[in-house]
């Protein structure tokens, strides 16, 4: 399983980096403890118990690579399924939609946040609310307002692009599909689907898997012709 980069150079090993305490979410370190003749690799959260980590994670290796396996396996083959996707066009048209979807729904909060704002001074001249509230306030609502305004703009160049081609939105499935009959991860194919794992015991593990949203859209889009099919 292990992965060298160059002769000569520290092994980097296939999560090298990408494992956190699915608790405090500092990073997880690898550890070799003894028992006896036997060597037995754990990965361990790194703050612990005794510095503020309300419930360490503590894995063994094997299980953690066995479990990371099983669940990219599982995308993989949900990915696969995907290939029934063959109208383009329904597709772009799909995604330009879900795009104005919540574009739209962030002009409705803006509005809504908007029309707060403005009530503001009616209700401090009204004595409901203080000169100190009112400024709080106000400065509340203009920085959430621009967080909102900011997501919105970065939506139009997506929603222009999907309108456009979707020759690209393909691709992605590709970098999950090369590894269709693979046996065992290696740090390539970890570093190429996965962008981080979170341990929240010895039994459960969440993988943020590369391409989320693109995955979802698609797995959308599925479920949608499977409906209006």
């Amino acid at each position: 399983m292990d992965t060298k980069a160059t002769s000569g150079h520290k092994i980097v090993h296939p999560f090298s980096g990408m494992i956190t305490c699915g608790s405090c979410g500092k990073n997880m370190t690898r550890k070799t403890v003894s028992k006896g003749k036997n060597k037995y690799i754990y990965y361990a959260c790194s703050t612990s118990k005794k510095n503020g980590c309300y419930s360490p994670s503590m894995l063994r290796e094997d299980s953690l690579i066995n479990m990371v396996t099983q669940k990219v396996k599982e995308r993989i083959i949900k990915i696969e399924q995907l290939e029934l996707i063959d109208n383009r066009s329904n597709y772009s048209n799909f995604c330009g939609n879900t795009l104005s979807l919540r574009i739209l729904d962030l002009d409705g909060k803006i509005r809504k946040l908007s029309q707060f704002k403005s009530n503001l001074y009616d209700s401090f001249a009204q004595g409901i609310i203080t000169a100190g509230d009112f400024k709080d306030l106000q400065g509340l609502y203009e920085k959430e307002i621009s967080i909102l305004e900011d997501k919105r703009l970065s939506l139009i160049p997506t929603l222009q692009d999907q309108t456009e081609d979707v020759s690209d939105y393909f691709s992605w499935k590709d970098v999950f599909l090369q590894y269709l009959n693979m046996t065992k991860l290696d740090r390539p194919a970890v570093a190429k689907m996965i962008q981080g794992i979170r341990v929240i015991s010895k039994e459960e593990i969440v993988v943020d898997f590369a391409y989320q949203h693109e995955y979802e859209t698609a797995t959308q889009y599925t479920e949608w012709g499977c409906k209006n099919g």
